[in-house]
Formats: structure tokens, C-alpha cells, sequence
């Protein structure tokens, strides 16, 4: 009984677990009777291995697993005291030969030909964009500080052409989208 006694008693320690109680260590001694040369020798390796091996136990419980890096996804977040727009549109046959050309009142933006998409950082506040082509379509957004809208751009059939549309989306729909689309560079105006 000794013996069980001194190899459960360091391993409880160095896991954490609650020490025997008193009266089963008082019960354990009085059990205990003068243990042979070859018992004591036995004793001391025995319980120096199983308390290492409870310690490395402890030790490898206790680490917790590094958390997997999270990817940046294709939009980053705006930059500090900005806001900021994507503007996508996904490909098709309808009004394909028309390109969205995005304006903040009279300035283009960026144009959006199919299955494409752009990041537009901007002031918070309002703002209101518009694409036309023979109609016009307007829509306004109110922009705050670090946060990413979504517009999407669909082009209708028209009488002679093409009606681009302007409607507010969301991260999930574009998130579903933009495997199939093309990030645009910053529009510089030389590729009209």
C-alpha cells in the first residue's frame, strides 16, 4: 500500500488533482511494514519516471495550440479616419459591352466593365454616385469611419443601349462573387 501511496501521491500533485486526503495517508503508513533493499530501490526510480512522465502530461495539456493566421481577404480594411466603398459587377451577356463608368457627381471614379470589382477609400460622411448611360441611376451612402460598403452594378437592357444600376450588397454576396472577378487598378483616367 506504501508503495501506491508514494507513486499516486506526487503524480495527483503534478496534475493538478486534489492531494489524498489526511486520513488515507494516516491509514497508508500504519499499513506500511519495513520494506526490503530491493522494494526501496524499486521505489526511488518508480516514482522519480511516473512523476516526470505526469509532469510532461501537465505540461503538454497546458500549452495551448497557436491560433491559425487569418488570411486578409481581397479587401483589407480602410486606412485610419477613412471609409471605404468596393464596387463590383459580375460578368455576363447582358449589357456586356456596356462599361459602368462610377461617378461621384461629375467625377469618374473608376469604370466597372464585367466581372471586375475596385476599392474605393473615401472620407466619412455622405456620398452620392451615379452611372449613366441613356438613363441615369443615382445612389447615396453614408460612409463612417473603418467601415467597407458594397455596391453592386448590373446593367439592364434599355431601348438603345444598355441601363446601368447602382444598388447597395453586402460582404457575403460579395464574398460568393469574387472568386470569378478581377480587381481594377486605381483609376487614372488613361484608360477610358
Amino acid at each position: 500500500m506504501r508503495r501506491i501511496h508514494t507513486v499516486l501521491l506526487p503524480a495527483a500533485l503534478a496534475l493538478g488533482f486534489a492531494a489524498i486526503p489526511a486520513a488515507a495517508q494516516d491509514a497508508a503508513a500504519q499499513e506500511a511494514t519495513t520494506p526490503t533493499a530491493a522494494e526501496v530501490q524499486a521505489e526511488a526510480e518508480a516514482p522519480a519516471a511516473e512523476t516526470v512522465e505526469a509532469t510532461e502530461s501537465v505540461e503538454t495539456a497546458v500549452e495551448a495550440p497557436e491560433a491559425p493566421a487569418v488570411a486578409e481577404g481581397p479587401v483589407p480594411a480602410p486606412a485610419a479616419g477613412m471609409g471605404q466603398i468596393v464596387f463590383y459587377r459580375t460578368g455576363g451577356l447582358v449589357g456586356a459591352a456596356v462599361s459602368c463608368r462610377v461617378r461621384e457627381g461629375d467625377t469618374v471614379v473608376n469604370r466597372l466593365p464585367p466581372g471586375k470589382y475596385f476599392v474605393y477609400a473615401t472620407t466619412p460622411g455622405p456620398h452620392e454616385f451615379n452611372v449613366r448611360s441613356e438613363a441615369r441611376d443615382n445612389l447615396r451612402l453614408e460612409v463612417e469611419e473603418g467601415e467597407t460598403q458594397y455596391v453592386r452594378c448590373t446593367v439592364r437592357m434599355g431601348i438603345m443601349s444598355g441601363r446601368p444600376n447602382l444598388a447597395p450588397a453586402d460582404a457575403a454576396d460579395f464574398a460568393d462573387r469574387v472568386a470569378k472577378l478581377d480587381k481594377l487598378p486605381p483609376y487614372t483616367g488613361d484608360n477610358d
